[in-house]
């Protein structure tokens, strides 16, 4: 569960909402997560999404429409990252609470256009 602004959301349905409106495989991975804004004193959204490669990086300002459109929402940040960057269990699900700190540290591999 995300609270933002005071509100309560499911990072599986913010999840579900993007994933919808791409092709299938086009996105390998995504994570919904909040994390705190001390100059707005709440919680913002940020998404990680997972691509196969630089090719299918999806417009922010898409992902802020439809997050817009389905939740009253806007990511603070959306970031693209390599498939399989995100930290899974052994089953396969995405740990989001691992993603977080290896965000905040600084520690994902993010797509940079410098690079192929």
């Amino acid at each position: 569960m995300l609270i933002i602004r005071g509100a309560n959301f499911y990072a599986e349905d913010i999840e579900s909402a993007v994933l919808a409106t791409q092709p299938p495989g086009m996105i390998t991975g995504i994570a919904a997560i909040s994390i705190a804004d001390p100059d707005l004193g709440t919680d913002v959204l940020y998404l990680f999404i997972e691509l196969p490669s630089k090719a299918f990086l999806i417009p922010e300002t898409e992902v802020n429409a439809v997050l817009s459109r389905a939740f009253g929402l806007r990511a603070k940040e959306v970031i693209s990252l390599r498939s399989r960057t995100l930290p899974r269990t052994s089953s396969g699900k995405i740990i989001r609470r691992t993603a977080k700190d290896l965000y905040l540290n600084g520690k994902l591999d993010r797509f940079r256009f410098d690079r192929t």
